[in-house]
């Protein structure tokens, strides 16, 4: 990230959400995605933190891509988004 390596960084957070969803919710790495995240968490609610999942796949989807780039501070954002979703659903599911 301070390397501003831009398409490493999101390669990186996207993997990490693809391992991390995977064992979670026993799904195939490669069939990870909000939708499917979503679809495996029994409760209804929690609609804050899948829009920021959402929008940080999004931001990995652009990058990694190279439909746009992202900035240090966009690149510091998603970081610090991706620990706050793992830490939620750590947390509550």
């Amino acid at each position: 990230m301070e390397s501003g390596r831009q398409k490493e960084f999101y390669d990186a957070v996207f993997k990490t959400l693809q391992v991390y969803f995977s064992h979670k919710f026993f799904l195939k790495g490669g069939a990870v995605s909000p939708e499917t995240v979503r679809a495996a968490v029994p409760a209804a609610g929690h609609e804050q933190i899948f829009e920021k999942l959402r929008r940080v796949f999004d931001d990995c989807e652009m990058v990694r891509y190279a439909l746009r780039g992202a900035g240090k501070e966009k690149m510091r954002e998603d970081f610090v988004q991706t620990r706050e979703i793992i830490d939620y659903f750590e947390r509550y599911l």
